[in-house]
This record gives structure tokens, C-alpha cells and sequence, in this order.
């Protein structure tokens, strides 16, 4: 879920993720993984999410806030890992 403001080029931090486990996943055991936008507001996105087993049953569901990164924000985060920071900024 916390990947979801990528889909719009930008960076975010998880504010808060609420989880759900439903079913037990095995080790090894293949998974899918979904996750969509619910809604923007004041610098933050909400998006939820579920990991499916491969018989469609929900193994676990989300609900999720994640604040909106800001280009200093990012350079001081990557400021030591040159090659994350040319993936991380948005061309700042």
C-alpha cells in the first residue's frame, strides 16, 4: 500500500496502517498482493489493501494513511545513498 503514491511519481512515509490477518500464509507459499487509492487529503493518501491466497481466499486486509514526501525531505533521507537518491527525486 505504501507504494501506491508511486503510481503518481511521489514518495510517502506510512502515518498509519491498520492490519487484519485472516488466514495463515505458509512459507513459500505464492501470494498476490493489491493495493488502491481511497482518497487524497492535506498532504496525505489513504489506500487499502489485501494479500490473497491462491485460492482467492484474503489472507490479510489494510486500511492505511501515508504522508506525502517533499523533495527535502527526500534529499535528507538519501543524502548518504547516492544511487537510492537519483531513484528517490523527482528531478529537484
Amino acid at each position: 500500500m505504501s507504494r501506491v503514491p508511486l503510481l503518481d511519481g511521489r514518495w510517502a512515509m506510512t502515518a498509519r496502517m491498520d492490519v487484519r490477518f485472516r488466514r495463515p500464509v505458509m512459507v513459500g507459499q505464492d501470494v498476490t498482493a493489491v493495493a488502491e487509492r481511497v482518497r487524497e487529503m492535506r498532504g496525505f493518501v489513504e489506500a487499502t489493501g489485501r494479500v490473497m491466497l491462491p485460492d482467492g481466499e484474503i489472507a490479510a486486509d489494510a486500511t492505511g494513511a501515508f504522508k506525502y514526501l517533499g523533495d527535502e525531505a527526500l534529499r535528507g533521507m538519501s543524502a548518504d545513498y547516492p544511487r537510492l537518491a537519483q531513484e528517490w527525486m523527482r528531478g529537484a
